[in-house]
Order: structure tokens, then sequence, then C-alpha cells
């Protein structure tokens, strides 16, 4: 199976980008969260299920200032609200978008040797999905 590298314009997920989000009961800052750092399961950022929370303010060191985030660029699909596989926005297999601000993603496909250098310094990679 190949794997899908996503990839966001200038966004970077470090180790420490794992931290809670923004204030407390604010999830304005909020992408979506997964079950762990690896071979995860994604929600939507409104759900209670899982704690690793992927965060704008995190990978940007500051906080997103649009208006109502989570009405924004579908980044990726999801299969369901919870427990959910994820695949590029693109394609057709599922419904439910994960959606945040005036993000915008470009998606490698390392089965074809593509990675992060084949993009402009702009793009940095964020997440890994299979298949």
């Amino acid at each position: 199976m190949k794997e899908l590298l996503i990839l966001f314009i200038i966004c970077l997920i470090l180790p420490t980008s794992f931290a809670a989000c923004g204030v407390p009961g604010d999830d304005s800052q909020l992408i979506f969260k997964t079950s762990a750092t690896a071979n995860a399961h994604a929600e939507l950022y409104n759900q209670s299920n899982y704690t690793t929370e992927i965060c704008y303010d995190a990978i940007f060191g500051q906080a997103y200032s649009g208006t109502n985030p989570h009405a924004g660029n579908t980044v990726l699909k999801a299969s369901a609200v919870t427990n959910a596989q994820v695949e590029q926005a693109g394609f057709l297999n599922y419904s439910t978008p994960i959606q945040y601000g005036d993000l915008s993603c470009d998606y490698a496909d390392t089965s074809l040797g593509e990675d992060c250098a084949d993009f402009s310094a702009f793009h940095v990679c964020i997440a890994t999905i299979s298949d």
C-alpha cells in the first residue's frame, strides 16, 4: 500500500505540537484530534474521545486569528466524526470534512518518490497517512 504524505502550506508539527491547544474551553486553535501520535485514528475537533490535539497555535507559534476556523478549507476527509480513517480532501471514499480556516494542502505520494523537498520552502510535512 502506498503512503501519502500530507503537506500543509507553512505548517509544521513537532513533538511539542501535541500540547494542549490555546486556552482550555476554546477550541478555535484545534484542527483535529488523534488517538495517538502514530498508528492512530482521527476525530473532529469537537469530539471528546481522543486527547492528542493537532493545534494551529502549536504548529505556527501564534494563534489563528481568522473567523470561524472550522468552516474553512477542507484539509482532510474522515470516515466518521470519531474513530475515523482519513484521506486527502480530493478523494471520494469519505464524506466527513476536517476543515480549518484558510489552510490549504498539497499531497505527496511517497510510493512515487515524492516528499516534502519536492515542494517549495513554504511546504512542510506534518502527517502521514497510509493507503
